[in-house]
């Protein structure tokens, strides 16, 4: 009969994977039993912090896994990894848009425009430099601060401005949680050159007119599009990756940066929509908005496709 004590350390085991489980359930359960002969603790006792805490890191370990696991859990973590990286460059892109607004202090007068310290995006910029050169502990300790900032800083702003910077935050927490789980101890290192070489149409896609002081419509219009080049990017991926086919993890990926990107560009509509003189440019954000919902449910539907197909051989 089962001692109460098995019980705790079995439901423990539960954040694991089956198929890992199937494995190595009893031996896992006997090491924790083997030194625990007591009858009240066996009773009484629970797992430890120490074993609770090394079983949930095995159990990122296991359900996002590298490499040695089943198929799916090897794509659900690749998935993991390259929203974080791509998160990186969004993140490098928007830092740059920002930097260049905190140190011109000019920056065109667009509706809800949040301001960004410049120490803050030194801290944005040094994250994914870290991480595209192989400092993965730099870049997670960045991170980690960076969704801080978020946390405590923005929601002490006032007005709409501080909502907005609250919806440029989600994309912000979801790369520095996916960098945090997704690139465990047993995740290879991302090859670093091409990452560091995307930096350059990362800067180029922060390109943005806040050095210009006029507020005319024009202005107004070409620093909408032009710094918020982003969510096109994502849809000019995705489409290639539709039409192209490739990877699953690419496509749930793009899939997932679609739907991050969903409540800013809501937002920005939804603005825009009051603004009489702004035809042109709501129409834009329009169609963009449409597309991106469009092409994030593609993906989606493109990516269970490929899940569906029969299972790759586990990785040694």
């Amino acid at each position: 009969m089962r001692s109460n004590l098995e019980n705790r350390y079995r439901r423990l085991l539960r954040v694991l994977p089956r198929w890992y489980r199937d494995e190595r359930e009893e031996e896992m359960v006997g090491l924790f039993l083997a030194d625990r002969t007591d009858d009240l603790d066996l009773e009484h006792g629970r797992p430890g912090w120490g074993e609770t805490g090394a079983t949930l890191a095995l159990a990122v370990r296991t359900r996002l896994a590298a490499s040695a696991a089943p198929d799916r859990a090897v794509v659900l973590g690749d998935v993991v990894r390259l929203v974080a990286m791509v998160g990186l460059l969004v993140q490098l892109s928007y830092a740059f848009r920002w930097f260049g607004q905190a140190l011109t202090s000019t920056a065109v007068e667009s509706p809800g425009a949040p301001a960004v310290p410049v120490a803050v995006n030194l801290v944005l910029v040094g994250g994914p430099l870290a991480m595209f050169t192989g400092h993965r502990t730099l870049a997670k300790v960045l991170a980690v601060l960076t969704a801080l900032y978020g946390v405590v800083v923005v929601p002490l702003t006032d007005g709409p401005v501080a909502f907005l910077g609250l919806l440029w935050q989600v994309p912000m927490w979801a790369t520095a949680a996916a960098l945090l789980v997704g690139f465990h101890r047993d995740a290879p290192a991302p090859a670093g050159r091409p990452w560091l070489w995307a930096c350059v149409p990362a800067a180029v896609v922060a390109a943005d007119f806040g050095a210009l002081t006029s507020s005319s419509a024009v202005v107004v219009f070409l620093s909408a599009t032009a710094g918020e080049l982003v969510p096109l990017v994502v849809i000019a991926a995705g489409a290639v990756r539709l039409v192209r086919g490739g990877s699953v993890a690419w496509t749930f990926a793009l899939a997932v940066w679609s739907v991050l990107l969903l409540p800013v560009e809501l937002w920005y509509l939804t603005l825009y929509l009051s603004y009489p003189s702004g035809t042109a440019l709501t129409v834009f954000l329009a169609v963009r908005t449409a597309v991106l919902v469009v092409v994030a449910a593609a993906l989606v539907v493109a990516g269970l496709r490929g899940l569906r197909r029969p299972p790759l051989p586990v990785t040694p």
